[in-house]
């Protein structure tokens, strides 16, 4: 996956909005701003799936993958890098906070028998959005994030031609969400996506203040010269029903459900919910991001980790 790269501390030539102005000392650059407590940040990171419910709650993770892309989400809504820490191994990694030597941030994933457990030090020892940041490469952001990004911007849904954005227009949406410009040839990339896979670019809730269910439709295009042929009828549009048992396959086929309940429990899951539906919706749709909303493995998908401990716990109720 391709990560974004951000621009040099010299603005490009198209000129640069203003950081939000963060107190340094003078002899050595370092930052004196307000250093911003856990809680400031702490919705962030319960929506994310960084910190437990409550005391008596674990988090868990369904891949070192996942918890990679958690931090990564955090930091970027917060303002700061992260990445793995050294000594990391298959079975225990750990992301740091890169912005500042020393920094106490750490997410700490551990493999078990019983998955991937996460623990969380929110803390930070320096303010977000350091001016001294813009020196070093961003490697926080994937390039694909910065599209979505882009996607959503006032440039591109007034453009009346996609293909005539301009890099300034697209390293200025990116600094609007990321407080970080990108160079030339990055926002030649971004722009490729744009023309060429818009369909592609479907924004991740965790990084939106307001969640976005699809992506906005691309500005028109030019009226065609001559009439268009026919199209296909567009594919039908599936039910509640059939979107949370296609859901329900995928779980029930995850490698990760038969590590957590063995071959046995699986298959007497798939017999109780065969024959109880309306439980299966409702447990399905506890686990996904946007419970309002259809579930879909690509645009949705249930948290596989969630799921079996909601099963499990209704079984212990006498549910099943």
């Amino acid at each position: 996956m391709m990560m974004a790269e951000a621009a040099a501390v010299a603005p490009p030539i198209w000129g640069t909005p203003s950081l939000p102005h963060v107190e340094t000392n003078d002899d050595d650059g370092s930052a004196v701003g307000n250093i911003p407590g856990p809680e400031t940040y702490m919705p962030h990171a319960s929506k994310l799936g960084l910190v437990p419910i409550d005391s008596t709650s674990v988090v868990r993770a369904d891949s070192f993958d996942d918890v990679r892309t958690k931090a990564r989400h955090l930091a970027i809504l917060c303002g700061f890098q992260v990445r793995m820490a050294k000594g990391s191994s298959n079975r225990r990694r750990v992301w740091v906070c890169s912005s500042v030597e020393g920094c106490p941030f750490a997410v700490i994933a551990q493999q078990n028998r019983g998955g991937i457990h996460i623990k969380t030090r929110l803390e930070h020892n320096h303010p977000f959005h350091l001016p001294h940041q813009l020196a070093k490469r961003y490697t926080t952001a994937t390039t694909h994030e910065l599209a979505c990004y882009v996607r959503q911007s006032d440039a591109y849904r007034q453009a009346a031609d996609v293909s005539k954005i301009t890099a300034r227009q697209i390293s200025d949406a990116v600094f609007a969400h990321t407080g970080r410009h990108v160079k030339a040839n990055r926002a030649s990339v971004i722009k490729k996506l744009l023309v060429g896979h818009p369909e592609t670019l479907v924004p991740c809730s965790a990084l939106f203040s307001d969640a976005v269910v699809q992506p906005p439709s691309p500005p028109p295009p030019p009226p065609p010269s001559h009439p268009p042929a026919a199209l296909p009828p567009p594919p039908p549009i599936k039910s509640m029903a059939e979107a949370v048992w296609d859901c329900f396959v995928y779980i029930a086929n995850a490698p990760s459900t038969v590590d957590m309940l063995g071959i046995q429990r699986v298959r007497h899951m798939v017999a109780v919910f065969k024959a109880d539906r309306d439980t299966l919706r409702a447990l399905l749709l506890l686990t996904c991001p946007r419970p309002n909303m259809l579930p879909c493995v690509a645009t949705n998908p249930p948290n596989i980790a969630q799921f079996v401990q909601h099963y499990l716990r209704q079984a212990d109720l006498g549910f099943f």
